[in-house]
């Protein structure tokens, strides 16, 4: 009813040795009446391909108006059972969005493609991947984000109507600054197909780091309406109602997600900046600390645990978090965003901006989130740093 479903597709799956029994049925969403069913026995082997079976009966029933999805489904699927496996396991793990789930993501989606070398969803799982490997690890983005664009890319080779592709590769032309072209990407995958609620999700991030904030909020609210039981996206929601003032309602929404999934993150690291801004920075430091065990103790963690203790008047302790971020800061392939960041926590403002000219110097990825985490609120009227904004496009 929340989602305004006029029917479900439903049954069951049972495995008996090599053979796979499915029952399915098309009911009524208001009073739960069977519009059709069906049950199915087949192969393991061809668990793929049963997809479409079903597809293509359910769509025979409803006059046709699933026609568009079943020729989506035969389009970007695979006929390796096995490769099919590898994908879901591969977007399991990536839906964690730990350095260590990434990694297993990566194997997994390689895994998935060396069966079937025109598997374009694996792809677009890889681009996927490398993306968050930009913001959840310590990866250099300057690996990473090439990466990811020729996986996307490759995808739409594949399969130049397939909507995940686009916004995989919108959300890597947002990591190189190429605003227009990003948002071009991201309102065609959206056009593709409507129901993809990541294409929602990271089109309300572009729109956040333009400054259109109403219509970042209407994005991610779709995003979430279209994938209600999503983690990721919840956290995503509550990141943007704390930035539109709505502190309340983002306090709510996060502590929901750390509730039911502890091991996230970057729930734990809104919920912190959302306590922040509500003036618990007590419950700030709490939460990061939550943050940096939840993420294997990345720079980035480090950097926003340093920042939420000088919040909190705990200037020593600060200290000697940021100083864990500074120590690698001549490393190759450091993030300055986080760098800058460590900066802040000691109230160091002119070498966080000399750090954050050298994200600006180096594209580097993360500077696209320049403008939303909190650590530059107190230099935010610096023309240095508007100068940065201006160099980047986003002013």
């Amino acid at each position: 009813r929340d989602l305004h479903v006029n029917a479900l597709l439903t049954g069951e799956v049972r495995p008996h040795g090599n053979t796979l029994d499915v029952s399915a049925e098309l009911v009524r969403a208001d009073d739960g009446s069977q519009i059709w069913g069906e049950h199915y026995s087949t192969p393991m082997g061809d668990a793929v391909s049963l997809q479409g079976r079903i597809t293509a009966d359910a769509s025979r029933v409803i006059r046709g108006r699933l026609a568009g999805e079943q020729q989506q489904i035969s389009k970007r699927g695979t006929d390796d059972n096995v490769a099919y496996e590898l994908y879901l396991k591969g977007r399991y793990a990536w839906n964690k969005q730990t350095p260590e789930s990434l990694e297993t993501a990566e194997h997994l989606f390689q895994q998935a493609i060396a069966r079937d070398s025109h598997y374009a969803l694996a792809y677009v799982g890889l681009a996927d991947t490398y993306l968050m490997f930009v913001t959840f690890s310590d990866a250099p983005a300057a690996e990473a984000l090439p990466k990811a664009k020729a996986a996307a890319s490759r995808a739409l080779e594949i399969d130049d109507s397939l909507a995940e592709a686009y916004a995989s590769l919108g959300m890597t032309q947002f990591n190189y600054w190429q605003w227009s072209d990003a948002e071009k990407n991201f309102r065609r995958s959206i056009e593709l197909n409507p129901n993809y609620a990541t294409a929602h999700d990271w089109y309300s991030t572009y729109l956040v780091t333009r400054g259109r904030m109403a219509e970042a909020l209407e994005q991610i609210k779709r995003a979430q309406q279209l994938d209600p039981l999503s983690s990721i996206i919840a956290a995503d929601v509550g990141a943007v109602e704390a930035m539109n003032g709505n502190v309340t309602t983002a306090i709510h929404e996060l502590e929901q997600v750390v509730k039911l999934d502890p091991g996230l993150p970057i729930a734990h690291q809104w919920l912190g900046f959302s306590y922040s801004l509500a003036g618990r920075q007590n419950d700030y430091v709490a939460e990061t600390m939550k943050e940096v065990s939840s993420s294997q103790w990345t720079n980035l963690a480090h950097a926003n645990l340093a920042f939420a203790l000088s919040k909190a008047g705990r200037r020593a302790e600060a200290a000697g978090e940021a100083q864990k971020v500074l120590a690698n800061r001549n490393q190759p392939g450091i993030e300055p965003m986080c760098v800058a960041g460590a900066y802040m926590a000691i109230g160091d403002h002119d070498h966080a901006i000399e750090w954050l000219a050298k994200g600006v110097d180096r594209r580097m990825g993360t500077m696209t989130y320049i403008t939303w985490p909190p650590w530059f609120d107190d230099i935010q009227h610096d023309p240095r740093y508007e100068a940065l904004l201006r160099r980047m496009g986003l002013r």
